[in-house]
């Protein structure tokens, strides 16, 4: 399995808090190790250029599988925001749907925005895996969560 991170390399924002690397090392620690050993990460930058995007997609997959291997390409068609999905029209498109409903901008407002850190851990315990929760209580004790934090608050004030 080949999994595709965007917005990588790219600098860390209240939106977009996490590396690609962090994003990775949360995925890697839900997985046991037999499906760790089967799992590879293409991070890919943000080009605002869809053609641009595309080709560096399609060249991050075709260095990673066997030519002529079938690709099947699995994600949410959400809303807009997922129209990259139809972007591949040589690959099988898998449709899935979310097994909780969550919205990612509450989650964050959560993290974020709570004066109560563990109060907020609380929260996310029920829409996040028991070693993602883990790794956002550690990763919580970094300055760089103090910068989203308060990045976080100076622009709900200003909203």
């Amino acid at each position: 399995m080949l999994i595709v991170i965007g917005s990588a390399h790219r600098s860390r924002n209240t939106r977009n808090p996490f590396t690609w690397e962090e994003r990775r090392d949360m995925i890697l620690s839900t997985l046991t190790s037999a499906e760790r050993e089967r799992v590879d990460f293409l991070p890919v930058r943000d080009y605002y250029d869809n053609d641009r995007w595309n080709d560096a997609v399609l060249a991050g997959v075709a260095a990673r599988i066997t030519q002529g291997a079938k690709v099947t390409l699995v994600g949410w068609k959400k809303d807009k925001t997922s129209d990259y999905l139809d972007n591949f029209p040589g690959w099988t498109s898998t449709s899935v749907e979310p097994t909780v409903s969550v919205d990612a901008t509450a989650l964050r407002d959560v993290f974020f925005g709570s004066t109560d850190l563990s109060a907020a851990l609380t929260v996310l315990r029920a829409y996040v895996s028991a070693p993602v929760l883990a790794y956002l209580e550690a990763w919580s004790h970094l300055p760089v969560y103090a910068e989203r934090a308060a990045e976080h608050h100076a622009v709900v004030a200003y909203k």
